[in-house]
C-alpha cells in the first residue's frame, strides 16, 4: 500500500493535473500512480457512458479513510483542489495532516505492534513497542 500523500506526488507526474478530473485531479493523480484503471467510456447506441463511479469506487477501496464521516475526507479533498486557492503542495500538506500515519490505510492499525512481535523494532524501541502492544 502506498500512502495517498506519496501517491499524488509520484502520480503527478502522469498527468496535466487538472481540477474537475478524475483522471487527472489530485486523487486522479495518485490513483494512476498505484495503477488504477482510468475512467471508461462505452457507447452504446451512439450514446457516450462515462463510468466515474467505478474510478471514486476503486479510490475508496485502496484508501478507505477518504469514506471516514460519511465521505466527507474524499469531498473535501476533492474540493479543496477543483476550487484552484490551494497549491499542489499545499493539498500534499494537507492529506499528509489527515491521513492514516502509516501505508496501510487504515486507523488504528496495528503495524507498529506486528513489527515488533516479528523483531523489526531495534533495541532501543523495546519499551515503546511494549507500550503498543498493551494499548
Amino acid at each position: 500500500m502506498m500512502k495517498l500523500s506519496d501517491a499524488a506526488v509520484l502520480g503527478s507526474c502522469t498527468t496535466e493535473m487538472a481540477g474537475h478530473d478524475w483522471d487527472n485531479c489530485f486523487l486522479g493523480a495518485a490513483a494512476n500512480a498505484i495503477g488504477l484503471p482510468r475512467i471508461s467510456t462505452t457507447i452504446i447506441d451512439g450514446i457516450h457512458t462515462v463510468d466515474v463511479q467505478a474510478r471514486i469506487d476503486a479510490i475508496l477501496e485502496y484508501w478507505p479513510w477518504l469514506n471516514e464521516h460519511e465521505g466527507r475526507r474524499l469531498t473535501d479533498i476533492t474540493s479543496m483542489y477543483d476550487s484552484g486557492r490551494y497549491t499542489f503542495e499545499e493539498m500534499v500538506e494537507y492529506v499528509r495532516s489527515v491521513e492514516p500515519p502509516c501505508a496501510c490505510a487504515v486507523r488504528d492499525c496495528c503495524c507498529d505492534r506486528s513489527a515488533y512481535l516479528f523483531g523489526q523494532f531495534p533495541e532501543s524501541d523495546v519499551e515503546q513497542a511494549n507500550a503498543m502492544s498493551r494499548r
